[in-house]
């Protein structure tokens, strides 16, 4: 890699979503709700079977050791209704802060 630190573009993966409603509930953990309002019914059809696809792939060791943002993955309820993507993952609270560091 030469140093350089790998970006992804996203924009393909979120041309078809038009809003991103969440709620996040902190006790001892997290639960999270999420609704992701897409363009079309098969634009969440899209989205879904994505999310399937990534949930059957095997766990692999994160590079810093874990496998918490994998595992949080297997973990999702992933459920489509219309246009709408309706998602809610719960876990440890140091299982999100992993997932919020892989952005960075």
């Amino acid at each position: 890699m030469g140093g350089r630190k790998n970006t992804t573009d996203l924009t393909a993966f979120l041309e078809p979503v038009r809003a991103v409603l969440y709620r996040v509930d902190w006790d001892g953990g997290f639960t999270a709700d999420i609704s992701v309002v897409c363009k079309t019914p098969e634009n969440a059809a899209g989205l879904l079977q994505l999310l399937n696809i990534l949930k059957s792939a095997p766990l692999l060791p994160a590079s810093g050791g874990g496998s918490a943002p994998a595992s949080l993955l297997q973990n999702l309820d992933a459920r489509q209704n219309g246009s709408r993507l309706e998602l809610k993952a719960s876990g440890a609270a140091d299982a999100l802060e992993q997932i919020l560091k892989i952005g960075e």
